[in-house]
């Protein structure tokens, strides 16, 4: 049997203050906290691994244009 969520006893405006009042951290809190994030996932290594497939992708893929292209060119026929 599937549990409901109770109904909040705070106002709309309680509510907002309170999702914006970042659980009383400070920023230097908050701060500390997003580093420690990106640090323990590895967020900046993954991000370098998915800039350098994605460079590495488009590059075979324009060589790979460029030699249809120019397989195209060599075996087309004049028209004069």
């Amino acid at each position: 049997m599937p549990q409901h969520m109770t109904e909040s006893q705070l106002s709309t405006e309680e509510q907002v203050s309170t999702i914006w009042g970042l659980g009383s951290l400070s920023l230097l809190q908050l701060w500390k906290k997003v580093i420690a994030g990106i640090n323990d996932d590895n967020l900046l290594g993954r991000a370098s691994e998915l800039a350098y497939n994605f460079i590495l992708a488009l590059f075979c893929s324009c060589w790979r244009c460029l030699e249809f292209s120019l397989r195209g060119q060599r075996h087309s026929k004049p028209t004069c």
